[in-house]
């Protein structure tokens, strides 16, 4: 699977859910899916933001805990997020 498949399938995702279901928590324990995206862009962010490529690992400045604090997202932000950690790995990979 090419990487831009996987952007795509998440923003088609996003964009089935409702702005008020973007920040809805199930349950306790759980995570909202505006939650998961900032995760999910800040661990993209974290592992493509550094060329060459040779590290693995948190980097320095990431604040890893941070990103499940349970924070009112709008849809604007969330796709940015998203946009965001992909276009490093864009930026970053090889063609």
């Amino acid at each position: 699977m090419s990487l831009s498949i996987g952007k795509i399938i998440g923003e088609k995702a996003i964009k089935q859910v409702s702005d008020e279901g973007l920040n809805a928590v199930i349950g306790p324990d759980n995570n909202s899916i505006a939650v998961i995206i900032r995760h999910i862009s800040g661990n993209l962010l974290s592992r493509f933001a550094r060329l060459p490529l040779t590290t693995d690992g948190e980097k320095p400045w990431r604040n890893r805990d941070s990103e499940f604090d349970e924070i009112k997202y709008d849809r604007f932000e969330v796709e940015r997020m998203w946009a965001g950690g992909w276009e490093v790995v864009f930026a970053n990979s090889e063609p």
